[in-house]
This record gives structure tokens, C-alpha cells and sequence, in this order.
């Protein structure tokens, strides 16, 4: 692999090497749920890259432009058989699944960043307009979890082979768009359309914001 890319003031991943075939390499979605990894779904598939996913969860209130959920991935941990259907794809996986993904294949991993602040409290809107249970946990608890989640998960993929990371706030997406969509494009690679990934960023979605957002 060669020297890492600067990028707007960010290092990116270097590429994989030549000995890599672009159309085997499976581009992950991750994240905690409610961090921003439908949107990224929706703008990488309105960018021109195809998603792996069966359409069952259907859009609602809490993602008016889809989930883009693949179901067999909420399995992973108990069945990798189906991993070779998204070489060349995008597929969403939570970020709590990440270590399951077998190490015989090459990953490049959009790992979405949220304050965990309003994951919590997007959590707890989505649960409450469903009417589950849940809205009532404790949010200090959650916010250690969380984070103890996502550090040992992306301490994990530092370590490995194969795997290209690259971290997006979701916060900034929302912000600045075209930024955020230019470093995604740089890591990804073509097909990608800027504009249109852009063009399906809608800030007036982003309900929950923390009084530093």
C-alpha cells in the first residue's frame, strides 16, 4: 500500500495495493445506531455505489429516506456465509458486530461519529414514537457503554490486516456537506458523483443536537 493521502487537513487510509481487485473490496457502513449510518448509506448510493440490502425495514418518521439495512447482517456474529455477496457493495453493519468480519477479505470501513448525547436521545425519540421500552434507560450508563464500545472496536481495526478506516462526524457532514462528501469520495474511490451525495444531506433531519453541536 502507498504513503496515506492528505486530504482537507485529514490523513486518509493509504489504497489498497494493485494486488487488491477494486471489485472484491466490500465497503462497510458502521456505527452506533442513530449515528448517522442511513444517511451515509443514502449518500453513497445516490453517489452511484451499489448497496447490498433486501428493503425489509422499510422508511419511516425516524429515516424518511430509508434505512438500507441488510438483515442478515444483524447476524453476523453467527453467520458470515453471505459476506461475499457485498465484494464490490456497500453494506451497513453496527459497529458492535465489526470484530466478527472474517479476516479473508479486504474492508474499507466509514465509521460514522456522533455525540453520543444525541445518539442517546435519538434512541430514546425513536423507541418513544414506537412505543418500546427503553426510553426511560439511564443515559450515563448508556453514554459509558457506548463509548467503551466504540473505542475497543476501533482499537481493534487498527490492528488489522486488510482493513481501511475512515472516521466521518456526522455533525460536520451535516454541516458542510460537500466537504465531508469530497474526503468520503477520496477514500472510497470511483464511481462517485460529489454533487449528488451532497444534494441528499438534509440538515433540517438533524433533530437531536447537543448544545456543543
Amino acid at each position: 500500500m502507498g504513503a496515506s493521502i492528505e486530504r482537507l487537513g485529514r490523513t486518509l487510509a493509504p489504497p489498497f495495493g494493485p494486488e487488491v481487485d477494486p471489485s472484491r473490496i466490500i465497503t462497510v457502513v458502521s456505527g452506533l445506531p442513530r449515528s448517522g449510518t442511513s444517511l451515509m448509506m443514502q449518500l453513497l448510493v445516490a453517489a452511484g455505489r451499489q448497496a447490498l440490502t433486501d428493503s425489509k425495514r422499510i422508511a419511516d418518521d425516524d429515516n424518511p429516506l430509508g434505512y438500507f439495512e441488510f438483515e442478515k447482517s444483524t447476524a453476523l456474529d453467527r453467520d458470515t456465509s453471505w459476506l461475499h455477496q457485498a465484494r464490490g457493495k456497500v453494506v451497513k453493519i453496527v459497529a458492535q458486530l465489526l470484530p466478527y468480519l472474517p479476516a479473508n477479505e479486504h474492508y474499507q470501513i466509514i465509521f460514522m461519529k456522533r455525540d453520543l448525547t444525541e445518539v442517546i436521545a435519538s434512541q430514546k425519540a425513536m423507541l418513544a414514537r414506537q412505543g418500546r421500552r427503553g426510553a426511560d434507560l439511564d443515559e450515563q450508563k448508556l453514554r459509558d457503554i457506548y463509548a467503551s464500545q466504540v473505542n475497543r472496536v476501533q482499537a481493534q481495526l487498527a490492528r488489522r490486516p486488510g482493513v481501511r478506516r475512515l472516521n466521518v462526524n456526522y455533525a460536520e457532514l451535516v454541516a458542510e456537506p460537500m466537504i465531508e462528501v469530497k474526503t468520503v469520495a477520496e477514500f472510497v474511490g470511483p464511481p462517485f458523483d460529489c454533487q449528488a451525495a451532497a444534494d441528499v444531506v438534509r440538515p433540517e433531519l438533524h433533530r437531536q443536537k447537543s448544545v456543543t453541536a
